[in-house]
């Protein structure tokens, strides 16, 4: 009876729709986004700003997506808005390189100091050289603020439209199986690319079948705040052409634009009569003559008299015919026609002003439309100069980052660790302002086995064996934690360094008793449980409620032992040799 270990999709791999397992170790920083999360898709709140830190490695950008993943599935929530994951690289967006082709901003003074990419190796890394802002002259650290604060917007806007249109191409695939068009589907996903008129969106949404319904919520006629989604394929509509217009201005330099229309009105009547000289008047007179000859034939017939026949005859005769020939050759002309002219030409203004109005604007027409964005900036820790650079952007665009948008910030523990330090410091303490909340993600060991007797599988039985199996599965859940010293990384990487059966993957390829006789199983195992007594001790564990970053140390410290063991090397139990590896697990060192 083998153990299993199971194997669950990653968080946003799929499309919107799709129903997927998904099983991560869960934690107080996660229970905190989620619940903030939730808020601000229900419109309880604007916006937050939030710092997410941990080790690398720890599993933030993993943590966010599965987040925001749960709360998408949460059905209360579809008559208010979804959650849309919204990615940013943080190199790109903090650094100020300018990814989309150089627009020059109309902030940006000659003297501004150039973007620089330099590209260091350090411990394997990559590290992108953020731009020095000069301290020469307050109008150039002025300059470079809103240079950076720009081409943030600019890539921000870019990013949105992307997350958007995707997923919005996603649903519009789903809408086209139910009415056959798959084709205009695919069409329309190739076209959302650029910049559509608000009639072929229409046009689509339409054809589709869900100009009134939409794409996104689904109608509920007993809910009273439906009557504000009747048209919700209007707001979809709406969101999009806003949200496809900004995404044109964030990427061109300039958008001429000419509409035109005529307005011009004549109006001529003209009326003649005319003797007949052709065959159509020719035919017109004898007509008049006939119809003149039958109506003094029946007036002359009712006269008393023969004289008054004759006179009353003659009479009506020549009226008749007088008046059919004039109708008949009556002519009448009538033309008609319109013509305005008006000529406009648009250059988009891609100032940091203008941006900073824009922007606001998309956010909350894609949240009426149903979806909340949330804009993850990931990967900071590879920027050096971090510390100056965020505080140079976020003092620019604090009001839409942290009042206006869900923004989610993940840096490294040192950056954590420098910004809480910024307490002491009363000159830069308007920095603790800049995020609404700062979560650190680590794992403590009561979150870590829940996830293992999850992850490790034994199928159930009522026999011997399967007691045995049991207690073979709770002992590696203990020796796989020691080993990635209960980092989530760690753990990934020796779940998957298991030996498995050639049949099945999935399988674990030992038994029980290998398991709980092998010695470097049983060793690590008696450490893991000596690492979890250690940190129930009552002063350790105050101090770890209330510092969670000081967790991560007593993990790095009580694991230092294991860490020479496994090394072959005798510990050195100096302090200075414990400070020195504690500063390396920083990555500082």
């Amino acid at each position: 009876m083998p153990i299993i270990v199971k194997r669950f999709s990653e968080s946003l791999a799929g499309p919107p729709f799709s129903q997927r397992d998904e099983l991560l170790a869960r934690s107080r920083a996660r229970d905190t986004l989620q619940s903030l999360l939730v808020r601000y898709c229900q419109r309880s709140i604007g916006g937050r700003s939030i710092l997410i830190a941990g080790h690398r490695g720890a599993g933030k950008t993993t943590l966010v997506k599965s987040v925001v993943e749960e709360v998408s599935k949460d059905t209360t929530l579809q008559l208010d808005a979804e959650p849309l994951f919204v990615y940013l690289h943080g190199p790109d967006l903090v650094a100020g390189v300018d990814v989309l082709g150089g627009a020059k901003t109309k902030e940006e003074s000659p003297t501004t100091p150039a973007a620089t990419n330099v590209f260091i190796l350090r411990d394997g890394q990559s590290q992108v050289s953020a731009p020095e802002p000069s301290a020469d002259t307050d109008g150039v650290k002025q300059s470079e603020q809103a240079r950076l604060a720009t081409l943030a917007l600019r890539q921000l806007t870019v990013a949105l439209h992307q997350a958007f249109t995707t997923h919005i191409g996603w649903l519009m695939q789903r809408a086209a199986h139910k009415v056959d068009r798959l084709e205009e589907a695919a069409q329309f996903r190739l076209d959302v690319d650029r910049q559509l008129d608000v009639s072929d969106l229409r046009l689509f949404w339409s054809r589709m079948g869900v100009l009134e319904k939409g794409l996104l919520r689904r109608s509920n006629p007993d809910t009273a705040v439906n009557k504000y989604h009747a048209t919700q394929g209007t707001l979809e509509i709406v969101a999009l052409a806003s949200v496809s217009e900004a995404y044109v201005r964030a990427i061109a330099k300039d958008v001429e634009e000419s509409e035109g229309q005529e307005l011009e009105e004549k109006r001529e009547r003209k009326q003649e009569q005319q003797k007949s000289n052709d065959r159509k008047e020719l035919v017109n007179a004898i007509a008049g003559l006939l119809s003149g000859g039958a109506v003094g034939a029946g007036v002359a017939a009712n006269a008393a008299s023969v004289p008054a026949k004759v006179l009353l005859g003659s009479l009506a005769f020549s009226i008749a015919t007088i008046l059919t020939s004039s109708i008949l050759n009556l002519t009448t002309v009538h033309s008609f026609s319109q013509k305005r002219s008006k000529e406009r030409k648009v250059i988009y203004d891609d100032s940091l002003g203008s941006l900073e109005l824009m922007v606001p604007l998309l956010i909350r027409r894609v949240q009426d439309a149903g979806l909340a964005p949330v804009f993850v900036v990931d990967e900071l820790d590879k920027v050096d100069g971090l510390e100056k650079n965020m505080e140079l952007l976020l003092r620019q665009l604090k009001h839409i980052v942290a009042d206006k948008s869900f923004t989610c910030f993940l840096v490294d523990r040192q950056y954590f660790d420098t910004l809480r330090g910024w307490e002491t410091s009363i000159a830069r303490s308007q920095g603790l302002t800049f995020f609404g909340e700062q979560l650190y993600i680590i794992m403590r060991p009561a979150d870590w086995h829940s996830y293992m007797s999850q992850i490790l599988e034994v199928s159930e039985s009522h026999d011997e064996s399967n007691e045995l199996m049991n207690l073979a599965a709770n002992v590696l859940g203990y020796v796989l934690l020691a080993r990635a010293k209960m980092h989530a990384i760690g753990v990934r990487r020796e779940l998957e360094k298991l030996p498995r059966h050639r049949e099945n993957i999935d399988q674990i390829a030992l038994a029980a008793i290998d398991i709980l006789t092998r010695p470097d199983y049983q060793h690590a195992f008696i450490y893991q449980l000596a690492v979890e007594f250690l940190l129930e001790d009552g002063r350790l564990r105050e101090r770890v409620e209330a510092e969670p970053t000081f967790l991560q140390v007593a993990y790095d410290a009580l694991y230092y032992l294991l860490n020479n063991w496994e090394k072959g090397q005798e510990p050195n139990w100096s302090i200075n040799e414990l400070q020195d590896y504690l500063w390396l697990c920083t990555g500082v060192r």
